[in-house]
């Protein structure tokens, strides 16, 4: 029974939590990367203004870094009609700030990639920088 409870308990949370940002958008997460980017310095050191910049920084590095963790090994239809299946990888030393650096300068030069959903975005600005690239499923 407690087994049972626990489950139900893990996927109401899981929904609701799903339902408060189904589709985070591309100019949301956008502002929050430049508020991260400017306040990062060549070492790669954190400088924020203040804490509602600090937060809204690391809301970009954590959202960006786990859709990089989820997007490893995963599987993909290239094509419309699922001939082939193919896995998704990022290029081998790419870091977080790296794809946070290839969304935003991806964002400013497809301005019309802000109405839509960031995860999309995200994965049209790595594949189109060579980040993230497809091999065949074996």
């Amino acid at each position: 029974m407690t087994t049972y409870l626990a489950i139900a308990l893990l996927f109401g949370a899981s929904q609701l939590a799903s339902a408060a940002d189904p589709i985070r958008r591309t100019d949301a997460l956008k502002s929050s990367c430049d508020t991260y980017l400017a306040a990062t310095d060549v070492s790669g050191k954190h400088h924020f203004a203040n804490t509602n910049d600090a937060l809204a920084g690391m809301n970009c590095r954590a959202y960006i870094g786990g859709l990089e963790d989820e997007m490893e090994g995963e599987l993909a239809w290239p094509d419309d009609t699922h001939k082939k299946v193919v896995i998704g990888n990022w290029q081998e030393g790419v870091t977080t700030d790296q794809i946070v650096r290839v969304f935003s300068d991806y964002v400013d030069r497809n301005p019309a990639s802000l109405n839509k959903g960031a995860n999309t975005t995200l994965r049209q600005s790595a594949e189109a920088a060579g980040l993230y690239s497809y091999a065949p499923a074996q």
